[in-house]
């Protein structure tokens, strides 16, 4: 039996991390499609990181129109961080939902950051073994899952990423379970495929869990040490070239993101500097617990970028600044933050920064933050300057035992079909080009077919 089309979703994967193992020769697979297919970078959306990257692959829309720029964004009634309930979120449908309405049957693996639809055909896994189960997995039909925990086995990483002071041995089960992961995924797509499908899509987040715990295991670049990114790199480069043999797929998508590096940011310090502009100081906790009272304050959100919520008269619950000065105190802010340095060499922190209302459009816009910063993050920075206001400390202080990897801006599309990669390439472009491969039809969206003319 065959899938007319596979989509493959590498979580956390960036080209450069492809291309840094295929030099050494271990990945052939990918060796191979990067010379005979097409290749196009994806431009990620200014100030997001991976959840909204995956959102928008999955939707078609870019995050102000799905609704998600962060797993847990700001609640202004609480001034608080909520759970992002992705599991339930329906705002937006799903690109395999647009082939459903076509009549056409899907099987859909793992897809990060999806609700699981109820399709008129086919079947659905959510959460089964994938990154950061916040919710138990859940299947279409709905005793699919308890099916396929019982004959399959359920997650050997028990679903979440960030492990902290693992012992020799613990490290060494979890670099092994990464592997054992694709493996009963593998096992569970190869029964799938003894019926005929028009669309599968299968979902890998390995190396996202791995890099994001194991990065400083892997400095070096000798092939024969133990390297557990490599490692997992290489299984699933295997897993993906057995997937196109045994599906048999005309039409092949795989799209990988965001990227991985060397954790380091200057998120973790950026309260205490704005605290210090406004006249407020404390520990982490005593700051975030002054929100009410303070005219502006950062939020929880990545590392790549820090993000800055205005205690707004009308939208948060105990405002303090009037809207008619906004924009003023947006622009203030983000002059005065510009200085920003990293007292040891002088440089610049700042890549970019900017008001977000003037970047991301769209009807769910209005709920994220003011203000976006992106770092520069090529060396660590442990201590920052702001002229007249002082110098902070440990503002890269993740351990290493937590988290010594994480997302860079590094995406990508790989497709055996000709696509147009003159333009620059978005998330949000992918699901109309798969839809347009198909002849499935979509509206309302952010994104247009990449397929090149005939």
């Amino acid at each position: 039996m065959t899938a007319n089309t596979l989509f493959l979703a590498l979580d956390g994967l960036g080209l450069e991390n492809v291309q840094h193992w295929r030099r050494q020769g271990l990945l052939p697979f990918f060796d191979k499609i990067l010379d005979q297919w097409q290749v196009a970078a994806v431009t990620n959306y200014p100030g997001t990181g991976d959840s909204a990257y995956w959102r928008s692959v999955h939707t078609g829309c870019a995050p102000g129109r799905n609704g998600h720029y962060f797993p847990m964004p700001f609640n202004s009634s609480t001034y608080l961080s909520k759970e992002y309930a992705y599991h339930t979120d329906h705002r937006k449908t799903n690109f395999w939902d647009w082939f459903d309405a076509r009549g056409k049957t899907c099987a859909v693996v793992d897809m990060a950051q999806t609700a699981v639809s109820r399709p008129s055909r086919g079947k659905q896994v959510r959460g089964w073994l994938l990154t950061d189960r916040f919710y138990a997995a859940d299947s279409f039909p709905g005793n699919l899952i308890s099916e396929i925990q019982s004959q399959y086995g359920d997650d050997p990483v028990t679903g979440y990423h960030d492990r902290k002071d693992l012992n020799e041995s613990e490290k060494s089960y979890l670099a092994q379970a990464y592997l054992q992961r694709i493996d009963i995924k593998m096992d569970l797509v190869r029964d799938w495929l003894v019926d005929d499908l028009d669309l599968l899509c299968v979902g890998f987040s390995d190396i996202h869990d791995c890099s994001h715990q194991c990065w400083h295991l892997c400095e070096s670049d000798n092939s024969d040490g133990a390297n557990p990114i490599r490692d997992v790199l290489i299984k699933l480069d295997q897993a993906m070239s057995e997937l196109i043999e045994i599906s048999g797929a005309d039409k092949v998508f795989i799209t990988g993101g965001l990227g991985m590096q060397e954790y380091t940011s200057a998120s973790m310090g950026l309260d205490h500097v704005l605290g210090a502009l406004s006249g407020h100081s404390g520990t982490d906790s005593e700051l975030e617990a002054m929100r009410p009272q303070r005219p502006y304050f950062k939020t929880l959100h990545n590392s790549m970028t820090g993000a800055i919520q205005l205690n707004l008269i009308g939208r948060e619950s105990s405002g303090i600044i009037d809207p008619s000065d906004y924009d003023r105190t947006c622009d203030e802010l983000i002059e005065r933050l510009s200085g920003l340095v990293d007292d040891v060499t002088g440089e610049p922190l700042i890549k970019q920064i900017f008001k977000v209302k003037d970047v991301h459009k769209g009807p769910y816009a209005k709920e994220f933050p003011d203000i976006f910063i992106e770092w520069q993050r090529d060396r660590p920075t442990n201590r920052v300057r702001l002229d007249g206001v002082g110098v902070f400390d440990n503002v890269s202080a993740i351990p290493v035992e937590n988290r010594s990897g994480d997302h860079n801006d590094d995406a990508f599309l790989i497709t055996n079909q000709c696509i147009d990669t003159s333009s620059l390439i978005y998330a949000h472009d992918i699901a109309p080009t798969i839809a347009c491969a198909n002849d499935v039809n979509y509206m309302l969206i952010d994104g247009s077919s990449l397929l090149a003319s005939k």
